[in-house]
């Protein structure tokens, strides 16, 4: 399972919050689906452009940079001010790619500390480079997602998996890990995501990536024992979606404190991953939509 990738204190978060409003009010992207991400990049003062119109330097071997470049997906080029993006990657990931490079330059924090670093020896060190890149992904997402916009929304439409996919990463122009994580958390019920991968060398096994809660998740259940992978055996496989989403069931699970817990689960195959949507069943509720 894959460390946390957002979570922030609260007074960082309104920190983020702050200035993703003010750059939305600036490229005056509110109330403009799917949300306007070359209009936001013009007004943070960047360009975007292909991967494959990095310039290069002059006595640098081109082989290099090339083998160099295939590790990265995009990344903020300081000195023209020009966002670089891999054009074969889908144009959702794109899209929060540049807002997530957008928040390295627009954070007033991140863009001192960066433009210090350009004119010293110095590098950032482990603890505040998470520490940034948490940053600029909750900051994206704010953007992405145009802050209480997306709250809204969520809570208009009925709980469960097949919705937020069907409507909201349409909607925002978002991917599914980014809308699904995003509901999980602003939807307003006591819910949690579980985001497999699908293994490589054999498509019946699935590997528990991430665990998303809602405040609510947190509070009433605290978290799940999850194994490393789910063998074939193991429910998850044998309900994974066969038809893209999958009918709401059932399903007992072991918190980390050692109860047995029982939730309601909605599935959704993307066919890159699978996702997993949890609701408790012995909080008042009586069915998935309540």
């Amino acid at each position: 399972m894959k460390t946390d990738d957002y979570s922030l204190p609260d007074a960082d978060i309104a920190h983020i919050q702050k200035h993703a409003d003010q750059l939305l009010r600036e490229a005056a992207a509110y109330g403009t689906f799917p949300t306007p991400v070359k209009d936001i990049v013009s007004a943070a003062k960047l360009k975007l452009k292909p991967m494959t119109e990095l310039p290069i330097p002059d006595g640098v071997d081109p082989a290099a940079i090339k083998k160099a470049m295939s590790k990265l997906q995009g990344f903020l080029d300081r000195r023209d001010r020009t966002i670089y993006l891999d054009r074969s990657l889908h144009s959702s990931r794109r899209k929060s790619l540049a807002l997530h490079e957008i928040a390295h330059d627009y954070l007033p924090d991140q863009r001192m500390t960066y433009e210090i670093l350009e004119d010293s020896e110095h590098e950032l060190d482990h603890e505040t480079h998470d520490l940034f890149e948490k940053a600029a992904n909750c900051f994206a997402s704010e953007v992405h997602f145009q802050s209480d916009s997306f709250t809204n929304d969520a809570r208009d439409i009925r709980f469960g998996i097949f919705e937020p996919v069907r409507q909201l990463t349409k909607r925002y122009g978002a991917g599914n890990y980014s809308t699904l994580r995003r509901y999980t958390e602003k939807c307003g019920h006591t819910a949690a995501l579980l985001v497999c991968d699908l293994k490589k060398d054999d498509r019946a096994w699935l590997a528990p990536r991430r665990f998303i809660r809602s405040s609510g998740f947190k509070n009433a259940i605290g978290s799940i024992r999850w194994p490393q992978v789910f063998s074939p055996d193991s429910w998850f496989v044998e309900n994974r979606p066969k038809n893209v989403f999958s009918l709401m069931d059932v399903v007992h699970l072991t918190t980390t404190t050692g109860e047995l817990r029982r939730f309601y689960v909605e599935g959704f195959d993307s066919t890159r991953q699978v996702f997993f949507l949890l609701k408790p069943m012995d909080l008042g509720h009586t069915a998935l939509s309540a």
